[in-house]
């Protein structure tokens, strides 16, 4: 069978290089992440698919995937592609906002095992509309109010 594949050995930057070993040293680096920055540094070593493969405990089918797609993107190819499906209803603006309004300015009267706190937190962040943010009806005569 004949491998009809390309394997183009990456060639790395200075830059390329230091953004590939930063993923490496970062805590905080996807797992997924640091095995495709890894994958390239070896494939840029010169070694072989199978060789990396064997080395990092991969295939040799992704080793050539995450070669190819740094060869044709860079660093950018790397990274996950957005999922298919519905795309996120509140953006990360939005859910910064919730975060701010819970740690800063979140009215005293209002217990933090509420649950009315997520809906005064949402208006307040103005992420649902104020008409739908109010106590659901079966909660109302459980609510008290710490004043």
């Amino acid at each position: 069978m004949v491998n009809h594949r390309s394997t183009e050995r990456p060639q790395l930057s200075e830059q390329q290089e230091e953004q590939l070993k930063s993923w490496l040293r970062r805590r905080k680096t996807a797992q997924s992440l640091a095995l495709r920055a890894r994958i390239i540094l070896a494939c840029a070593a010169g070694e072989s698919d199978t060789a990396v493969a064997d080395e990092l405990g991969s295939t040799r089918e992704a080793v050539g995937k995450w070669r190819q797609r740094f060869v044709k993107s860079g660093c950018q190819g790397l990274l996950d592609e957005p999922r298919p499906g519905t795309p996120r209803k509140i953006g990360d603006e939005d859910v910064e906002r919730v975060v701010v309004a819970t740690l800063e300015s979140l009215p005293l009267r209002i217990p933090m095992n509420s649950p009315f706190l997520t809906r005064v937190l949402a208006t307040m962040a103005s992420v649902i509309p104020p008409g739908r943010a109010g106590p659901k009806p079966f909660q109302v005569l459980r609510f008290q109010s710490f004043t």
